[in-house]
């Protein structure tokens, strides 16, 4: 899901929290969407799928709102992931497909390879 951070995933979600807060006060609806793609992998980190979640549904609501066809990929693997760690694994396999669909309308072959790996993975 992501690389591993410096700090602890607890820690990382106070300066998540933090970029949060600052991204709203600014209105960098960009910089939003990172928060909340950032505090929902820390809390997958910790095994708190529903409040990672939770998270990664903002984002992806964001991300469509923008168009950041980018985004809405990340967002649909990232809840696919989520979904799968609480075994709810037909959710997983729809968010997962939604996020291959964008990935083949951009052309984007690198993530169509990672999200058929992710697939297999789920069988």
């Amino acid at each position: 899901m992501h690389r591993k951070q410096l700090h602890s995933p607890r820690t990382a979600i106070q300066y998540y929290e933090q970029h949060l807060a600052l991204a709203r006060q600014l209105m960098d609806r960009h910089e939003e969407g990172l928060a909340y793609n950032n505090l929902g992998l820390a809390h997958y980190e910790m095994g708190e799928y529903e409040t990672a979640l939770e998270w990664h549904q903002k984002h992806l609501k964001m991300s469509q709102e923008s168009g950041d066809k980018t985004a809405q990929i990340t967002a649909h693997q990232n809840i696919a992931a989520s979904y799968g760690a609480l075994g709810k694994l037909d959710l997983a396999r729809s968010h997962y497909q939604s996020a291959m669909t964008i990935a083949m309308e951009t052309g984007d072959k690198q993530e169509q390879e990672d999200i058929a790996r992710s697939l297999g993975k789920l069988q």
